[in-house]
């Protein structure tokens, strides 16, 4: 109840306050424009920040003459009705409500850098090079020799990431599920292998093994 309260009261003080800051001025003109690249030249023509997920601006087209017009004022009338946006600190925020609100879990971060680090399961042996991918967003990183990562801007702590390595099986993990939502550590399983009707767990000490059943 009171994460679900102060995800209101944010965007509320947030839209409020951004209406009161945001005071750029702009004509522009949109005429069956992608969304993703409206949006490119309103932060090119306006001294705002923005932060949105390329993957949710897919497939929206933007038509419109604006003739000295806010930012805020414009994107009222570009976004389409599953979008909507806020301003906290500088940043122009725009999000998909029904995606925040999925898990029944008020997201507590917004654009925030995720820091975290890949280790096996069973032996916390660091993973070095596997492959992040962030669920919502073109976004992909790689850990480094160490088995860390880095996501700068990561939309929110609701978000998903994928983590894949070669050897082992593939984890969906969410930020918010975590402790600290802006560190996290991954613990990736190997995959089973099948030998000789014997399915093994690979890497792990001792193997676990589990015979095939004739039937």
């Amino acid at each position: 109840m009171t994460r679900h309260f102060l995800l209101f009261l944010f965007l509320f003080v947030g839209s409020h306050s951004f209406l009161q800051d945001a005071n750029d001025v702009i004509s522009i003109e949109f005429d069956n424009e992608p969304l993703l690249q409206a949006l490119k030249r309103l932060k090119k023509n306006s001294t705002e920040r923005f932060a949105y997920s390329a993957q949710e601006l897919r497939g929206h087209k933007v038509n419109g003459q604006f003739k000295n017009k806010s930012v805020p004022t414009i994107l009222e009338i570009i976004l389409p009705s599953d979008l909507s946006f806020t301003f906290s600190n500088g940043l122009i925020l725009i999000y998909r409500a029904e995606d925040l609100s999925a898990s029944n879990q008020a997201p507590g971060l917004f654009n925030f850098r995720l820091m975290g680090e890949c280790r096996d399961f069973y032996t916390r042996e660091v993973l070095p090079y596997a492959t992040i991918k962030s669920s919502n967003s073109e976004i992909t990183v790689q850990s480094n020799q160490d088995g860390e990562f880095q996501i700068e801007a990561f939309f929110s702590d609701t978000c998903s990431i994928s983590i894949s390595y070669v050897g082992y099986k593939e984890s969906v993990v969410r930020p918010i599920d975590f402790q600290n939502p802006k560190k996290i550590q991954v613990l990736l399983k190997p995959e089973s292998t099948l030998i000789n009707g014997a399915l093994i767990e690979s890497y792990e000490s001792p193997p676990i093994v589990s015979r095939k059943r004739d039937f």
